[in-house]
């Protein structure tokens, strides 16, 4: 049997990969479910938000992870080539840590981790190519003792793409046009951050109109694990 662990964000790349696996609910994933990890991130009210409302819009168990102090954050001026936003060893450690509970909850199956990371990342974000998630998921896999596997439907995909790749799923544009991807704090997206001009200028490309909105506050970190039935 095989399972469907996805790290859900709550922005556009990783709503598509949530997508992705749910195009495959009946026939091939006898299970899904959808965790969102929370870091520091001056946004993450408005992620968790637009994670848990996709989630349970499509009948996804979703639970809440916090990794309080695990992911640094840079305050130096970043490594030449890299994004301003790059978290040290970030992925590796959502990485590490969705696959610890999706191995406690999917016992005895496969393990598909679906991920967000779209060509448009690479190059700012070394933990987005290909090699980094082959490899990651190599190593899960061994340490796991079971088969692991990290899928990133847009890893070689620009943003436009991702969004035209799901234009026939049900519900997809609907919960793409309401997902989160301003990296700040705020109660409407700042349009100014790259993650915002990236989202406009697929937006446009797709011909949809963006819903993206703060949908209200989480109440902070909350627990260490928190789940939401679907």
């Amino acid at each position: 049997m095989v399972a469907a662990a996805v790290l859900l964000s709550g922005g556009l790349d990783s709503t598509i990969a949530l997508h992705h696996a749910l195009s495959r609910r009946h026939d091939f994933y006898a299970q899904i479910a959808a965790w969102s990890l929370m870091y520091g991130q001056d946004n993450a009210d408005a992620e968790l938000a637009a994670a848990g409302a996709c989630a349970k819009r499509n009948g996804v168990p979703w639970l809440t992870l916090s990794l309080a102090d695990a992911v640094a954050r840079v305050t130096a001026a970043p490594s030449p080539g890299l994004s301003p936003a790059y978290r040290p060893s970030r992925n590796l450690l959502m990485l590490s840590v969705v696959a610890s509970h999706a191995a406690a909850r999917f016992v005895d199956h496969r393990i598909d981790i679906f991920v967000g990371c779209c060509a448009a990342d690479a190059a700012g974000f070394p933990d987005c190519r290909p090699g980094f998630l082959l490899a990651a998921g190599h190593a899960l896999g061994l340490g796991l003792v079971r088969d692991v596997n990290v899928v990133a439907p847009l890893v070689d995909r620009t943003k436009s793409q991702g969004i035209d790749g799901v234009r026939d799923m049900p519900g997809a544009l609907r919960d793409v046009a309401r997902s989160w991807s301003c990296y700040r704090a705020g109660p409407k997206p700042c349009g100014v951050c790259t993650p915002c001009v990236l989202r406009r200028e697929a937006f446009s490309a797709q011909n949809i109109a963006d819903e993206s909105h703060f949908a209200g506050m989480t109440g902070g970190d909350g627990p260490t694990v928190k789940e939401m039935s679907a």
